[in-house]
């Protein structure tokens, strides 16, 4: 099954592309939001990840909202299983999730890393960071 692990970049970004966001991230099996990147923003739009959550949850998919990447972790340590695929992706450190090796011991094979400013994940998504990481059999 494929997990995506995703953190919106900034609060107008987010709000700006909300329903999209929500349509192209529940092409998954299992979505995790983490709290906004809010970069240099301040929460002026009312705006949230568990908005997201919510909005990506009506479309059908299995989506959970953590606000801290040690929930996220847990979460993910409790319900990925051998075979899964992994996807971190979104702005700021999200791909520090699953860098710890003791969340998946002796069962994570990083296939890619890509951590560059101008990496572009997608028309709506400008810059981030992607890592994905494959629970092997």
């Amino acid at each position: 099954e494929i997990w995506c692990v995703f953190q919106p970049h900034t609060y107008t970004r987010t709000k700006a592309f909300f329903h999209e966001f929500a349509e192209a991230l529940s092409h998954t099996d299992h979505l995790v939001l983490a709290d906004i990147y809010a970069a240099r923003e301040t929460d002026t739009l009312g705006i949230s990840s568990s908005d997201l959550a919510k909005e990506a949850a009506k479309l059908g998919t299995d989506t959970h909202y953590y606000p801290s990447f040690a929930e996220i972790e847990a979460f993910l340590k409790e319900n990925c299983k051998s075979g899964d695929l992994l996807i971190t992706m979104g702005a700021g450190d999200v791909v520090k999730i699953g860098e710890d090796r003791r969340i998946f011991p002796g069962r994570v094979q990083d296939l890619r890393t890509v951590a560059s400013a101008g990496f572009c994940l997608s028309h709506w998504l400008s810059t981030g960071n992607v890592r994905i990481l494959h629970l092997p059999h």
